[in-house]
């Protein structure tokens, strides 16, 4: 029998039968009721789902309603929120919602709205209760200044919330002393219904500094109140009503003193001493009070024209207290010697002290601002820095004197309408080399005879440029390094150092140069005994080609006599070098860190290029390039193409007398007068191809200290140069 499709009325039948039940294809039927069936009239903290889920039934006469578009409601003002906030019913006629409570506590509302021409509307309520307590709140200021001893005048009050800042009460809150020895009560109190809570009571202690205590919750949260303890009182103590020569220093810094209530002395108090008028300076005005309560700055300069001047000097909540002096006019009557007799020294060399000069007036007071005149009056030498005023103490100076060819030298000072004074020093031949720098080659190193021939210049020329040292030590060969860095000496006496030398392959890789790092040295004066330059044999035949190699092995070798490596040496219990001032370190370096050696400092005023000037602290070191090259090179923006910065240039490089003396300030005796002609911000560095980064690989070990007889007496960390 064969089907035929039913036609006509029998369809229509169908879809009629169809819409009474709620489907076909012309959309459902409009819902006459829109109930909420299930999550009515719920419970829950602020800001948190509710446990039941919302349940939105539609139906009519005829039952259930599939397919009805419900959209949820909450009020604008901290309601809360659906998810989601639209959804169509399901075969029962119902669809689940979930509803997050705002963080308004008290009665929440909730509204259920359909579509369609006659949309319903369906409401329930929800009560939002406090949540836990998650935030600690100061209500009271958390920093104020308390005389010492005394009980802070503001008690500490704080007010715990929930995560939506809704007041928690019944929470118990721990007050406690988290810095300085402060004294409380009522350190445990429960929070009320407005979840505040107060400590009872709190009293710093006698001493100068800061004191906090701590408010905390259970769960972490916590805040931090800060009384600093000040004085009872901030009096003048001394340096009153003085007088000076315009632009001078007063004869009695002035002093304050701060005290307790039952005035004893305050240590510990800082103060800050501030010009008010008058146009002065003042040195070391940022001070703290000693033992005896008293603090005072290192000077204060009048201002350079006559007049009164004011000073003041504050600490945190106390009156400032106002000095006064009167700066008046000068009369200079007098040029004197203060510094710089009996001067001696090689010829063509730097001197490591300088002549200086002070004027006076009639009573024997500084004058400042005098013009004085330094020229050289005998033996054909060369000085820097030869006009300038004088300072605040009434001081001049040259920066630089450096010998002539004569026996006699001399340098005469002079000022307008005072007579002049004379500086003589006495200059002679460098003795003949007692520095003794051997070069020993490791088992298995076998340099090339070129390469031998640099090692032995590179020696040549610095024991012709240092021509005395430490005195001999004796090295056994008991106690070596464990390390396996450096070799074991022979048992001697070492008139000088010995250099290591080992050459090999290092990672094929010809950008590495290799290590240069002190082994052993002295006990007395931290001079090297041994020291070891360890090579990259692929960097040295680049080198060699390049014709760079004997820059870089008289580099490394400076930094094995010391250069660099013994700038910063401290060994408890011995004695100590330190020649570096600014702070920081080759991991942290400081803005502008310099060498402080008088010796290489005169050079480097020295070396100032003609028609060029320097206005900065030398002598710069370098603080880039990071550990390696930082605090163990002097500055290549500032030097240029001198040898013993940090990065090696294509064109011709000078071994300075700067470098030279650097060694005398190490203890070495010198012959800067057979350095490199060199003026830094004057040499160019002459066009070409760039020389590759050659990078240096870190020594293990540590530095041996010996003393006369050998023994290791202290062994301190080896830094990578």
């Amino acid at each position: 029998m064969r089907l035929r499709a039913f036609r006509g009325p029998l369809s229509v039948g169908l879809l009629g039968a169809l819409a009474g039940c709620g489907g076909g294809g012309t959309g459902p039927s409009e819902p006459t009721s829109l109930e909420i069936v299930q999550g009515r009239n719920q419970t829950a903290a602020a800001g948190s789902s509710l446990p039941v889920r919302i349940v939105i039934k539609a139906s009519n006469s005829r039952g259930p309603l599939a397919a009805i578009t419900v959209t949820l409601t909450t009020e604008s003002d901290g309601g809360g929120s659906t998810s989601p906030r639209s959804r169509a019913t399901g075969e029962e006629g119902t669809a689940e919602f979930t509803w997050t409570l705002g963080p308004r506590l008290g009665i929440q509302v909730l509204t259920a709205t359909t579509t369609g021409s006659s949309p319903l509307t369906a409401s329930t309520l929800a009560t939002a209760t406090v949540g836990p307590p998650a935030s600690v709140l100061a209500n009271t200021e958390t920093f104020q200044f308390v005389v010492v001893a005394r009980p802070v005048p503001i008690l500490p009050v704080v007010t715990v919330t929930d995560g939506f800042g809704n007041p928690v009460p019944g929470v118990p809150v721990t007050f406690e002393a988290s810095q300085g020895t402060s004294i409380l009560t009522g350190t445990s109190p429960i929070t009320d219904q407005q979840g505040v809570a107060g400590l009872g009571s709190w009293a710093i202690g006698a001493s100068a500094g800061s004191y906090r205590v701590r408010a905390s919750i259970p769960g972490g949260a916590s805040t931090s109140f800060e009384a600093r303890g000040i004085p009872a009182a901030l009096t003048l103590a001394d340096g009153a009503g003085q007088s000076a020569n315009a632009g001078t220093a007063v004869p009695v810094p002035p002093a304050v003193r701060t005290t307790r209530d039952d005035g004893t002395p305050l240590p510990g108090v800082e103060v800050a001493f501030a010009v008010v008028s008058g146009g002065g300076t003042v040195v070391g005005g940022s001070t703290t009070t000693g033992f005896d309560g008293v603090a005072r700055p290192t000077h204060w300069i009048l201002g350079t024209t006559p007049g009164v001047n004011r000073l003041e000097a504050v600490t945190s909540g106390r009156p400032a207290v106002v000095f006064e002096a009167t700066a008046v006019p000068a009369v200079p009557t007098q040029l004197t010697i203060t510094g710089g007799t009996a001067l001696s020294g090689f010829f063509g060399n730097y001197l490591i002290e300088n002549p200086e000069v002070t004027v006076t007036d009639a009573g024997g007071s500084p004058v400042a601002g005098v013009p004085v005149t330094f020229q050289v009056s005998q033996g054909g030498g060369q000085i820097t820095g030869p006009v300038g005023p004088t300072d605040f103490l009434g001081r001049a100076s040259i920066t630089s004197w450096r010998l002539g060819a004569e026996g006699s030298q001399a340098v005469s000072a002079s000022a307008p309408s005072l007579p002049p004074v004379e500086f003589g020093a006495q200059a002679a031949a460098p003795p003949a080399t007692t520095f003794r720098l051997e070069v020993r080659y490791a088992t298995g190193t076998t340099p090339t005879e070129s390469q031998r021939a640099v090692f032995d210049a590179a020696a040549e020329r610095w024991t012709r440029l240092i021509v005395g040292g430490a005195p001999p030590y004796r090295v056994v060969p008991t106690d070596i390094d464990p390390s396996g860095s450096c070799p074991s000496m022979l048992d001697e006496v070492v008139d000088g150092m010995v250099l290591h030398v080992r050459i090999q392959n290092i990672q094929n890789n010809p950008n590495i140069l290799g290590a240069t790092g002190l082994c052993v040295i002295r006990d007395e004066g931290f001079l090297t005994v041994q020291a070891l330059m360890f090579l990259n044999s692929l960097a040295l035949a680049n080198l060699e080609t390049s014709g760079q190699l004997l820059p870089v092995i008289l580099h490394e070798l400076a930094h094995a006599i010391g250069f660099g490596t013994l700038w910063d040496i401290e060994v408890a219990g011995l004695g100590s070098i330190h020649l570096i001032a600014g702070g920081g370190n080759c991991s942290s370096p400081a803005p502008n860190p310099t060498f402080s050696g008088a010796a290489a400092r005169a050079a480097f005023y020295g070396s100032v290029a003609a028609g060029s000037s320097f206005s900065g602290l030398p002598v710069p070191i370098e603080n880039s390039f990071g550990c390696g090259t930082a605090y163990s090179h002097w500055r290549k923006s500032t030097f240029g193409s001198e040898l013993l910065t940090g990065i090696l240039g294509s064109g011709p490089t000078q071994l300075s007398a700067i470098t030279v003396q650097s060694f005398r300030d190490l203890g070495y005796v010198v012959n800067d007068a057979l350095a490199d002609l060199y003026a830094f911000q004057a040499f160019v560095q002459s066009a070409g191809a760039p020389v590759p980064q050659l990078t240096e690989i870190p020594l293990p070990g540590d530095i041996r200290v010996i003393d006369r007889r050998g023994r290791t007496v202290a062994r301190i960390p080896r830094s990578l140069k």
